[in-house]
Parts: C-alpha cells; structure tokens; sequence
C-alpha cells in the first residue's frame, strides 16, 4: 500500500517534543493554530525563491536544540495518542497487563529459548547438502520468522485479486538496502562485533567470529549483485511473473526445497507462485549451487539467530537491538520497559487500535472524512475531463476508476480476538505463539482462501494509505487529531491543506506510476492506450528527473548527502503535486459554497500553502536521512514542499511569484 509518509519507525522514532509557539498576534477561534503558524514562518525569506525555508524556517530555529528526530506534525499527533494509549494502559486491560508482565520480567538469558536455538543451529549444522539446508530454513521460517535468502508471502493475485498466491521475491539481507553493502569494511567488522557481543552473552558459541561474519556478510554482497534497486522494484507489471508450483520445482529444484520445508503439500499443490524478480531467483540459483555448504549453514545460522535476538533474554535483546540500530546509523539501545511497551503496541496493535477507536473516533470525524474524499473525487474528475491528452477510453476507464474507489475510515467495528491465551509470565511462549498466529493466517489464505483482517493495521496508526489492489483509501482514526485535523479549532484553508491534500494524495496514488496499471476492480490492467501512456511517461520522466536534482544537505548545513532519488520518489512525487491540486480545488468550491469559511485574518489562500508546507518541517539525523533516501519512497519534507509548490500555477498566482523564480519556474513538470 502507498502511504503519506514512511512506515519506517526512524519516521517518529525519538518522538521528541516540538517547542511551543511563541507569537500571540491572533486572537479568536483559530488563534492557537494561527499563532503557532506564525510563529513557525521565517518572514525574512522570500516565499518566491524558497517556500519550504519561509514556512518551517521559525519552527527549525525554534527547535534548533531539541534532541531527536521530530517534524511538525506527525510527531505531534503520535505524542497526542501516546497519551490516549497511556489512559487505556491505566485501565489495566488484560491483554495488555499479561503481555508486558511476562516481558517486563524476562530474565536475562532465557534458558528455553537458548535451549530451542541450540537445538536449531545443530540441525542446520546437520545437514549434509544445500538441499537439505533449504528445507530447514522453510521449516525456521514457520517456526521463528526468519527471513533467508529471499522473501516468502501469500497475497493477492494482481490480476486476480480473489484468489491468492505464493508470492516470492528478492530479500534476505541483515542490512537495510543494497547501498549499504558497498562500505564492506565498515559492516564487515559491525558483523564480527555483533556475533564476539553475543558469544559473550553465553548463549552460543562463535570459534572464529571474523571468519564467520566474512562468510555471512560476503554471502550477502553475493546475494546484492543479482538484486534489483528499490527503484527498480516499482513496476508492477514487470513485477508480475505468475508460474505453476510443478514448473517452479523443475525450474528451481533447490529453491522449491524452501517451500516443502514451509510445509510439504505445497509442492504437491496447483496453487501459483508470482516471482516478482525471476532474475534473482535465477541468480539465487546459480548462487546456492556454487555456494560451500559451509558458508549456507552459517549464512542461514545467522538469521535464525537474528530473528530471535528478543526471546533469548534481555542479555541477548541488547545485542541485537544494537546491532539493528547500528547497521540504521543509530546509537544505543532503548530500555527494557520503553522496548517491552513498544513490542506490545506492535503485536497487539488490533487490540489497542480498537480501544483507541472507540475512545478517540466518533461519527463526526468519519463524516468529515468522506466529505473529503467526496469532494477530492469531483476535483480528479474535473482535473482529468479537462486533461487534452487523455484519449476517450482511457479517461472514461478512468473516470470509472474514481467512481469505484472505496474508504475504510476510523478502525475495526469489534475487538480483535487473538486465538490463544496470554501468559503473564513466559515473554518467549507468546512471541512464539504470535508468530504462529501470523504464519497460519497466511497459510490459511493460501489453502482455504480465507480473506485478510478487515482491518490489518491498528486504528491507531498515524499514517494513511491507498490500496491499489482494492482500489481503497484507508484513512486510520490515529491521524486524524490535532495539528493534521481540527473541525473546530483550525480553520477550513488549514484543515484543506492538510488532510484535504492527504486524501488528495492518497486518491492521487490510483494514479500514479504504480497506481494506474490497476483498474477500477484492483486488478493489474492495461487499460491505457498507447499513445496515452508515452504521454504520460514523458510526464512522469519529467519529474523523475526534477526531483533528482534536489540536493539533500547535512545537518551542518553544508555537506551534501546526494540527490534525492527521482525514480524512488516518483509515485510519491506524483501524489504529492496531485493531492496539492486537487485539495486547493475542492477548498475553492467549498469556499464558493459558503463564503464565511474564507473570512479570516488572514490570507485564506496563502494559509492553505502555508498549512500544507507546515505539515512537512523536519529535523532528522544524518544517519536517518541517509536511511530514508535509500529505503523511503517519499522525498524529504523540504523537498516534498518546493517540488510541489514549484510545479503549481496556482502556488504561484497565489503568492504572485515572478514567472521564472525558483518557485515559479518556466518549465514545469505536471501529471496531474
């Protein structure tokens, strides 16, 4: 699904808090919102020359000493619920008391837990071929999550969404992209460190820690060379390789091993298998064969134990945790309440989410929500009815697309009922029995076809997404909370700019690079003609190649840390101008509707921009950054605000830049 912002937990990861404002030239219903606004603006900045710096430069010197990763917005609205999820833990639910009573007190080596990866590893040390190795990490698959050689899913079939399918694709990696692979030296000795940290913990015992983690991590570099970029990964057309479970067993013998080690009527199925990247598993291949068996029993070793770095004991959880973070760029470790807090949010995100619902949601909200949508889905049609490029055919299938898109709006109508019981004091037996929980839904899926959650991510959730497959907008009762959405304490022009260009973006997304190959069903269509579609990706090239020529500096000001990667971005990059354009559209009619929404002390059409571009002032490490640009498909926030703004006649009419500023130049590059 594409969301309006990462689901990277670095996006809100310190949650620090912002400073508060300082102006107090307003007064009145909006006072707040409009001196916290003001005191967020840089006015000695031209709004012409650099949108982003006017409108978020007071909030950066405001929190120039502030420690952590924070923005302006979703950080603020995360806090806001941690306080309502607080008041729900002070209610003692017993889900919650059970769960973090038995993590809270975990020893600090667990004695079963080492015990049942001893027994793993002697296992995979016993195999006496490759084929046999790759049966094992089927069966370590089910059994402890963990995530070797490539990735394994059961999901919808993209062409036919009401069927499911063994989904396979590139993976297996310990670092968090291809990139980070080139600094060899580096993550060769943070390999090495990690496993001399956890055979001092007791748990295993490593003979020669430089001589395994060279073959894990030369395993790895391997397993690079034959995978695609992340750029790379987003056409899903490209991505869509259906073939028959016998014609993958004769095509990938070793391979198959893996899927008879998840469970063996598998291969004795008809179900289908989508490989999303075939030259990988060529590759992989080649790769296993070629490989000394040695080297795979280590490689594999690895990651059972990495998987299981948390139920080993606190002692062990420490040296993964630092581990995890070390390879991000990140520093020390959480402690062990703030990580058991965290773990519980997680695993039982259904639970809370619906708790938060319930106390934080209420009809208001959702019918506001939709009137947002409603409106948004008028503003797609006019913009493409006026759209001289589109053909008859393709604007009619696409006028159809709008007219069939869904909304999940707010959370789930019952309590979530996990099916087993929590115990209050063995942390180890109910991870284990979360991740069975996970891997039987999904097997279930796939031989009894059993649909998805209603829901699968908690109400909670600061985010909002569209879903191709679906062809829905889900819109989660979390974010909608001050300063992303204020009915009453925030004026029209803000509450457009912000949420109305939310679901502008997420409406936009049916649209956009990835978006538009899935009709009005969710199902993966060529429904664009020829000359259309060259039209379209000379526009979207266009922007490719704008938003790569966006520098993303240091937090000193002065380094550069590279480019913003256009191609990444792009689907992104096309919402985010999308859903600017058709928000502003659908607050014109709104405004032309009841004129009193536009009667403020201030420029109501300027409070829109300004609204929109505060929802994107950031401040985050080096390391975050570097992380985001290589695994994030959204552009950084200054960028995210200029790109958009830049491409806007209307931007530019409203704030009267000079044809041929930096925010109004002559050639720009519009999709939508």
């Amino acid at each position: 699904m594409d969301s309006i912002v990462s689901q990277n937990p670095l996006h809100v990861r310190a949650h620090a808090k912002a400073i508060e404002a300082v102006a107090t030239q307003y007064n009145g219903q909006y006072a707040e919102y409009l001196n916290t606004m003001a005191s967020y603006l840089d006015t000695s900045v031209d709004p012409c020359k650099d949108f982003y710096q006017y409108a978020c430069g007071g909030w950066q010197k405001l929190n120039a000493e502030v420690e952590g990763d924070l923005d302006s917005t979703f950080s603020p609205v995360a806090l806001v619920n941690n306080k309502i999820i607080q008041q729900i833990m002070a209610g003692k639910p017993k889900f919650a008391v059970d769960f973090l009573s038995s993590c809270l007190n975990e020893n600090k080596i667990n004695s079963a837990g080492v015990q049942a990866l001893t027994s793993q590893i002697d296992q995979i040390n016993g195999a006496k071929s490759a084929a046999e190795v790759l049966e094992i990490a089927g069966k370590l698959f089910v059994s402890t999550g963990s995530n070797a050689f490539f990735t394994a899913d059961v999901q919808a079939d993209s062409k036919n969404p009401s069927a499911n399918v063994i989904s396979l694709s590139q993976g297996g990696l310990s670092l968090p992209s291809i990139e980070y692979y080139a600094d060899q030296e580096t993550y060769l000795k943070l390999y090495a460190a990690y496993l001399e940290a956890l055979a001092l913990t007791g748990t295993l015992t490593v003979d020669d820690s430089n001589k395994v983690a060279s073959e894990v991590f030369g395993f790895e570099v391997q397993l690079t060379k034959i995978s695609l970029t992340n750029s790379e990964l987003r056409d899903p057309m490209k991505m869509y390789n259906k073939i028959s479970i016998q014609d993958f067993q004769t095509k990938y013998p070793l391979i198959a091993k893996y899927l008879g080690g998840i469970r063996s009527d598998i291969l004795t199925s008809k179900f289908d298998i989508d490989i999303s990247t075939p030259a990988f598993f060529d590759g992989l291949s080649k790769l296993l064969s070629s490989t000394d068996l040695r080297t795979l029993k280590d490689y594999l070793s690895f990651h059972v134990i990495a998987s299981q770095g948390d139920v080993l004991g606190e002692d062990v959880r420490v040296v993964q945790e630092s581990f995890e973070n070390a390879s991000k760029g990140v520093e020390g470790v959480s402690e062990r309440e703030e990580y058991c807090g965290n773990k519980a949010l997680t695993l039982l995100g259904e639970q809370f989410g619906y708790l938060y619902y319930e106390k934080a949601f209420n009809n208001n909200k959702k019918t506001a929500i939709q009137q947002y949508i409603a409106e948004i889905e008028v503003s797609m049609k006019s913009v493409m009815n006026n759209a001289g490029w589109l053909d008859n055919s393709t604007r009619t299938a696409g006028l159809e697309k709008i007219t069939k898109i869904k909304d999940q709006i707010g959370g789930p109508s019952s309590m979530p009922q996990l099916p087993f019981t929590l115990s209050a004091t063995d942390y180890r037996k109910n991870i284990v029995n979360f991740q069975a929980t996970a891997i039987n839904k999904k097997l279930d899926q796939l031989f009894k076809g059993t649909a998805p959650p209603e829901w699968d991510l908690p109400a909670n959730t600061v985010n909002a997404f569209y879903d191709p497959s679906k062809n829905r907008i889900v819109v989660p009762a979390g974010i909608l909370q001050p300063p992303m959405f204020d009915a009453k304490n925030m004026p029209a022009a803000a509450n457009y700019g912000r949420m109305g260009y939310i679901m502008g973006h997420e409406l936009t997304h049916g649209f956009d690079d990835t978006g538009r190959f899935f009709n009005g069903k969710g199902e993966l269509s060529s429904w664009w003609s020829p000359s259309v579609q060259a039209t379209y990706e000379k526009n979207a090239m266009c922007m490719a190649n704008q938003y790569s020529k966006y520098q993303v500096i240091s937090t000193d000001g002065k380094t550069s840390l590279g480019y913003v990667n256009g191609n990444l971005t792009l689907g992104e990059n096309i919402a985010d101008n999308g859903g600017l354009k058709l928000s502003y559209l659908a607050y014109q009619r709104a405004k032309a509707d009841n004129a009193v929404i536009g009667k403020l002390d201030v420029d109501d059409n300027k409070l829109f921009y300004i609204s929109f571009a505060q929802s994107w002032c950031t401040k985050s490490s080096d390391s975050s950054t570097k992380l985001l640009m290589t695994t994030d498909t959204h552009s950084p926030g200054q960028w995210r605000v200029n790109g958009a703004a830049s491409n806007s006649e209307l931007f530019a009419k409203t704030f009267q830049c000079s044809a041929g500023s930096p925010m109004n130049p002559k050639d720009k590059c519009v999709v939508w």
